[in-house]
């Protein structure tokens, strides 16, 4: 499928030191389907019978909300520039057989999985999720010691539960303000499914904030596979997903759309191959 992607360079002073990060950004752009009826178990578990999907199908937490919860947990948004996408041919390997932070000489460097809840707040977790990863792996915490705020980011960056937010502006947000710990502004949205006031976060948010200290874009036009498995073997990638009805039920194994219309895009983080 047509996508994008962007390799993102960064610096970041850590220990008064400056230290090279590489972030990469890899969003797909998918062609949404036509209207109809909402997809159903019964009919998905059919329809990868016949084409061995090569993934298990089941009711999940999320299949069984109503479709506009479904939707409202899906706050990525990103432009279309599908003028950049990669190339439709065999994929040349490259180094490592595989690469899981998880499990580097059998040390977890990845930050903990948490739950947006009913907050389309998913840019913001992801852009945490990267940046705690990439310090643990920088400053070999595999405890992982960090805990920055998603509420902050997300409340004070102008993302809305309702309309989620851009990957480039949270970017942007942690280049020009930072973002602190936990504690300056603890995560409610997700409970609630309301938005929260930057003004309640901690009056001293901005001495207590991580920054990077830039980025530049690194890869254009014809993405390299090649090039996106060296730069995961540098720290975790944020990227962008469009999410349709039939991930709404996905259990185990590789998912690859199969069918059903799209509900969104959702940001993740990718650790691994």
């Amino acid at each position: 499928d047509e996508g994008t992607f962007l390799s993102l360079d960064f610096q970041q002073i850590i220990g008064g030191r400056m230290k090279r990060i590489t972030w990469v950004l890899f969003s797909s752009l998918f062609a949404f389907s036509a209207s109809g009826q909402n997809l159903t178990l019964d009919t998905l578990r059919a329809k990868l019978k016949t084409v061995s999907g090569g993934w298990v199908a089941g009711e999940t937490k999320v299949s069984v909300l109503s479709r506009d919860d479904q939707k409202r947990l899906l706050g990525s948004n990103f432009p279309d520039q599908s003028d950049f996408f990669f190339p439709r041919k065999k994929v040349t390997s490259y180094g490592n057989s595989s690469w899981d932070w998880r499990s580097v000489s059998g040390k977890n460097y990845a930050s903990p999985i948490l739950d947006q809840g009913r907050c389309g707040s998913c840019v913001a977790f992801a852009s945490i999720a990267q940046l705690e990863t990439q310090m643990n792996i920088t400053r070999k915490t595999v405890d992982s010691p960090w805990a920055f705020s998603p509420q902050h980011l997300f409340a004070c960056g102008g993302g809305t539960c309702e309309k989620g937010w851009m990957p480039y502006s949270a970017l942007s947000f942690l280049q020009n303000r930072g973002v602190p710990d936990e504690a300056c502004l603890p995560y409610t949205s997700g409970a609630s499914g309301d938005d929260v006031a930057c003004s309640r976060s901690c009056s001293d948010s901005q001495s207590r904030s991580q920054k990077i200290v830039r980025y530049a874009t690194t890869s254009f036009f014809f993405a390299s596979t090649a090039k996106l498995k060296k730069a995961i073997e540098k720290g975790p990638l944020l990227a962008t997903m469009t999410i349709y009805e039939d991930f709404t039920f996905y259990k185990s194994g590789v998912y690859k759309h199969t069918t059903g219309k799209s509900l969104g895009g959702h940001s993740v983080v990718i650790e691994g191959w």
